[in-house]
Order: structure tokens, then sequence, then C-alpha cells
């Protein structure tokens, strides 16, 4: 029988899991005709409430109000924004050269364990508590990261990581962003139904 403590990392079976992470933040309909936003603070918050576990203990309900809406990215119909403490950035549609997505796996091994569970938010990001949350969420989440219904490309669930530009810049989702990235199903799906739309290219990076 699962465990029901607040210190539990989320406590729905792996297919309760499975759905309420699919359908967390789905994608609105397309063309947009609006601003399509996925917040980590809304997103952790909504998944608390539907997973309970660690989410919905007094630790992690301070760190969730602790970040608020500081990390987000923004998909309006002429642009992508990421935003974060420090700074935001900003692609342009008639600028993208490319949208980049990671196989779900390798991108919460690479991009999440080794930033967001680690140096970046420990040392870089003052939010007490976002690496220890981030690590718990996902450690549970692995366990359906294969299975979870999302943007298939190339025969894997994928995930968004960036939005190129021709200058090079434009948007790379990194630590709690790309966490913010792993949690809205709609962001990825919105991204790259826009960029299809637009004749923008769909890459896979496999490195």
């Amino acid at each position: 029988m699962p465990s029901t403590q607040p210190d539990s990392p989320l406590t729905p079976p792996d297919s309760s899991l499975e759905r309420i992470w699919a359908n967390l933040h789905p994608a609105p309909a397309l063309p947009l005709d609006g601003p399509f936003v996925a917040g980590l603070g809304p997103l952790l918050d909504d998944l608390g409430r539907r997973a309970g576990g660690v989410l919905h203990g007094p630790r992690a309900r301070r760190v969730i109000g602790a970040v608020g809406n500081r990390y987000s990215v923004r998909v309006d119909p002429d642009r992508v924004q990421s935003r974060g403490i420090i700074r935001s950035h900003t692609a342009r549609w008639d600028d993208t050269e490319a949208v980049v997505l990671e196989p779900m796996a390798a991108m919460a091994a690479r991009r999440l364990i080794g930033r967001t569970a680690g140096t970046l938010v420990g040392r870089w990001v003052p939010i007490p508590g976002l690496r220890w949350l981030a690590g718990r969420v996902v450690d549970r989440l692995a366990g359906v990261v294969a299975d979870v219904s999302t943007t298939v490309i190339d025969g894997s669930p994928s995930v968004l990581v960036g939005v190129r530009t021709t200058s090079g810049d434009g948007v790379r989702l990194e630590g709690p962003l790309a966490l913010t990235a792993l949690l809205s199903r709609g962001l990825t799906e919105v991204v790259v139904g826009e960029a299809v739309r637009r004749g923008i290219p769909v890459e896979v990076a496999h490195d």
C-alpha cells in the first residue's frame, strides 16, 4: 500500500501518477490566439494537490510559495520567452532557426539531476529547499518517464529544451526551467505545434 505520509515523494501508483502528469498542464487549441504560460510554482502546486506526498508537506509548501512565478516559459503568437530570477530570454518566431527537444529520460537525467538537483539550485538560486524538492519530484517521476503520454518524436517521448534563433541565442531550458518543461506536457506540444505551422525545423538532441 503506498505511503500517504507528507514526506513520501508522491503518493499515487505509477499508473495514476502517469495520468495526473499527462493532464497536469495540457495545451490549448492551436494556433495560439493568446499567451500560454507554464510556471514552475503553479505546476508544483497543482501536482501537489493532485498527487499528494512530499509536495503537500509544510516544507514543500514553503518552497513552492517562495518559487511562485519566478520561473516560467511563455509562448505567444509572436515569441517564446523564458523568465528566471536573474534574467529572461526571448526567441521571436520570425528569428527562430529550430526548436530543440530531447528524449524525456535523457533530459531528466542530464539537465535536471545534473543542474536542478545540483550546484545550480544549491549555489546560485536563492530559494532554500528547491534543490531538495526538485530531486524528490524527479526521483518519483522517473518511474513513469518512459510511459507518460507526451510529444513523441522519432518514436521517443520528448520534451522541449530550447528554441534556437538565427543569432545562436534564443531560449535554453535548464535547471528550474527544465523542470518546468518536464512538468508541463502542454508546453512542448504548443511550441512544436507552432513551429510546425510556421515551417520551423524540430530537432531532437541526443548528445
